[in-house]
């Protein structure tokens, strides 16, 4: 490939690579392992392996340009192939997203490699340092970041069949960083590991020694801990609630633009799948649908206006909230359905959850959605330019540049009580659509300052952009880490699929199943779920932890980029 090494005597196992082709094999290599390792196939253990080649090159590259550029075109191939699931609903956007995504490998390898070449500690200690601080990066900042396809969430469940393991439950000490970095940590280890052999054989012994000493310690505590950590569940003695998911079938065009009558059909299929949850041997206490599965708005402020335009013979918009409330009282069951919320003001919009209690009453407050989708739920940085906000209506979100979809985010973080009989009345929230993927959106709705206020989740989901597609596995993977992030259960009702329970420890299952799929089939399915009393200790810390990782990381490479400088 025409690569051409050069030795140097005081660097172990550091030949110089110039070749961009050389370069860019090594890049296409990782990225070929990493996508491998989430849905589909999901082969999770390639995680543990995925950041090798494009690491040693980084640690062999002459020099820094030909290393940003070969990976950032193999990383921006990768965004595009993993990220295809929105072509169907923002060409434009699906292209821009996947051109700021790609940035991040290739600043992991430049950082990683300026700390690498001044300090020269072990990898199995610097790549996880460099490379969680950059996810959590990637995931947080900038409009609320992007999470998708954090390291760990390859190791999580997401099938039937599929269980949860020692390494993940690691996730409760500090997010689902710490498993993103246990599997960096192997990366790194296997780098010192091939460093090292390659290296003149009286220093392959001091070369690898700490690395597998710090390697081996570091994991056998994980395993140790999350072991314990799924041994010490007394669900026979935990409280237990029955939960039914109804899961819809109602494509994305039917639901922006279907007629009258195929809307009807959809609204009567789903009264259906509720009542039908109801011949359970468990019969549900709680009964979730997904998000705004209600077509018309269910907030107090617009029921009074649409019933004094019933009145009026104007409007039987009203009959929805009549069915619902019908429901919960026949059945005496706590219905949690999803609706938009408008208000007076016409540009006030809210993405909402409501609960139906078995006396027939809407509860006095309901949740509305805080962590909006850019693009899709709002336009950010052009609010004050009208031609601008139109051009990347445009462009960059599905509703196009007359359809301005702008939601407002709520303001509280509602937490809905259901009593259970023999037990302390149940906390519940309701993380709407994205909010289950970012670790900040539930840990916000599961923990205050006072410590733990919720004992169930119910994500209420529309996946039906992206029906059939692998988007609604990997949507699952990190529903599971939230799930033990903050050992609370969670029940997800999602149209389209995949909609399953979840438990504290991360077991997945029951799914709603039809015929062996998951994904787009209409129906319900019921499970006692069991409140987990434990709290967890990225309750009490949150994200400090892997802030006080990014600090560090920023300190090592400033002061390696002081020492360059200096020599």
């Amino acid at each position: 490939m025409g690569a051409r090494f050069h030795s140097n005597a005081d660097r172990i196992a550091a030949p110089r690579v110039r070749s961009f082709w050389f370069h860019l094999a090594f890049a296409l290599l990782s990225m070929l392992l990493l996508g491998l390792a989430f849905p589909s196939p999901g082969w999770w253990p390639l995680a543990h392996v995925a950041l090798v080649p494009m690491t040693l090159m980084a640690g062999w590259a002459k020099g820094g340009k030909r290393l940003f550029w070969s990976t950032y075109l193999a990383s921006y191939l990768w965004w595009l192939i993993m990220l295809g699931w929105l072509i169907g609903v923002t060409g434009g956007g699906y292209a821009a997203l996947a051109a700021y995504m790609a940035i991040y490998y290739p600043a992991f390898l430049l950082i990683w490699r300026t700390i690498d070449i001044r300090f020269r500690w072990p990898a199995v200690i610097t790549v996880p340092i460099v490379f969680v601080s950059l996810e959590f990066i990637r995931g947080t900042f900038l409009q609320g970041g992007m999470a998708w396809f954090g390291l760990g969430h390859s190791q999580a469940p997401y099938l039937p069949g599929h269980s949860t393991n020692w390494l993940i439950q690691s996730a409760d000490l500090a997010g689902d960083w710490t498993v993103s970095f246990l599997v960096a940590m192997t990366n790194g280890f296997i780098v010192d590991l091939i460093r090292a052999w390659l290296a003149p054989g009286a220093t392959r012994l001091r070369a690898v020694a700490p690395t597998l000493l710090i390697w081996i310690i570091t994991y056998a505590a994980a395993l140790s801990y999350g072991y314990q950590r799924i041994k010490e569940p007394d669900e026979a003695n935990w409280p237990t609630v029955n939960v039914a998911i109804v899961q819809t079938n109602v494509s994305q065009s039917n639901k922006l633009g279907g007629t009258q009558a195929s809307l009807m059909a959809d609204w009567n299929l789903m009264l259906d799948l509720t009542r039908q949850s109801m011949a359970s041997a468990d019969k549900p206490l709680i009964v979730v649908w997904p998000e705004t599965m209600v077509r018309v708005p269910l907030n107090p402020e617009m029921l009074a206006v649409m019933r004094r335009l019933k009145e009026e013979g104007r409007s039987d918009a009203i009959l929805f909230h009549d069915q619902i409330a019908a429901l919960a009282l026949k059945f005496r069951i706590h219905l949690f359905v999803g609706s938009g919320t408008m208000f007076y003001d016409p540009d006030l919009k809210k993405n909402s959850a409501f609960q139906y209690l078995p006396t027939g009453e809407q509860a006095p407050e309901y949740y509305s959605k805080i962590d909006r989708v850019p693009f899709g739920e709002y336009i950010p940085w052009v609010e004050g330019w009208p031609w601008l906000k139109r051009l990347f209506l445009k462009y960059l979100s599905p509703y196009g540049p007359d359809n301005d979809y702008t939601l407002t985010p709520g303001d509280k973080r509602t937490v809905f009580l259901v009593p259970v009989q023999g037990s302390d009345d149940l906390r519940v929230t309701t993380p709407i659509c994205f909010e289950d993927a970012f670790a900040r959106s539930c840990l916000a709705l599961c923990y205050d300052k006072l410590g733990k206020r919720c004992d169930v989740m119910l994500n209420l989901t529309n996946d039906g952009w992206y029906p059939g597609t692998d988007q609604g596995y990997q949507h699952v993977q990190m529903a599971v880490l939230r799930s033990i992030e903050n050992r609370v259960p969670m029940a997800r009702s999602v149209n389209t699929g995949v909609s399953c329970f979840i438990s504290s420890t991360g077991r997945v299952g029951p799914f709603v199943e039809v015929n062996g799929k998951v994904q787009e089939v209409e129906g319900a399915a019921v499970h006692p779920m069991v409140i987990d009393p434990r709290s967890s200790l990225f309750g009490a810390v949150g994200t400090w932890p892997v802030r006080l990782l990014m600090i560090l990381m920023f300190v090592l490479y400033g002061a390696a980029k002081f020492m360059r400088k200096r020599i």
